[in-house]
């Protein structure tokens, strides 16, 4: 469930507008933002997302229940430190550390390619149960944080995409009594980002993991 909810705030892509001027491989036109979120619903929460040109720190702190009603609450950070990506669990103090490959193949795109592959990449949906991907499909706008984002929607979930980063993402499975929202809250754009913020934590333990091997 938490995956379900929190996991599609991971991936922040970027969209390159016509007056972007930004020098960062994903393309945003601001130099550094801070976004606030608040989680609803079978899991609650909130998640802060923190981006200072290729960098990313995103934590997220909730309590969720199982199909069984119990209750479990974690805290969870991740670090996108341009090509490397810190993947932590607070709590546990242990993580894991990756390459991270979208960085370097952005890298070999121009920046409409990079604009598309972006899109593409916050809207990856998995495979349906035919083995075959899953398609989100565009569906009106809505205004979040004070920000226009274009929906998306899907059997289950309906993301709300602004500047290649979901806004505000909807999850519910009936059958499974599940229904999460993840919605923005707040946006500060080009604030003062201290370093400290993308520091890993001294006392997480971290292992490296190759994730490109088959």
């Amino acid at each position: 469930m938490l995956t379900i909810a929190l996991g599609v705030m991971v991936v922040l892509g970027g969209c390159q507008t016509s007056n972007q001027s930004s020098n960062n491989l994903y393309g945003y036109d601001f130099n550094s933002a801070k976004i606030t979120f608040q989680v609803s619903g079978t899991t609650q929460g909130e998640s802060r997302v923190v981006i200072q040109g290729d960098k990313k720190r995103i934590e997220n702190k909730y309590i969720s229940k199982d199909l069984n009603g119990n209750q479990q609450s974690g805290e969870t950070l991740t670090i996108e430190d341009k090509d490397r990506i810190y993947s932590l669990d607070l709590v546990k103090k242990q993580g894991i550390s990756f390459i991270n490959p979208l960085f370097s193949e952005l890298q070999k795109l121009t920046p409409e390619q990079r604009k598309a592959r972006l899109v593409k990449e916050a809207l990856t949906a998995g495979l349906n149960s035919e083995g075959k991907p899953v398609t989100l499909e565009p569906s009106g706008t809505e205004t979040v944080a004070g920000q226009t984002c274009q929906i998306y929607k899907r059997e289950y979930q309906e993301i709300c995409l602004w500047n290649g980063i979901p806004l505000k993402t909807t999850t519910e499975l009936p059958l499974k009594n599940i229904k999460i929202v993840s919605v923005a809250t707040k946006i500060e754009f080009n604030a003062p980002v201290d370093e400290a913020e993308f520091a890993i934590p001294k006392d997480i333990q971290i292992q490296e993991v190759n994730l490109t091997q088959n």
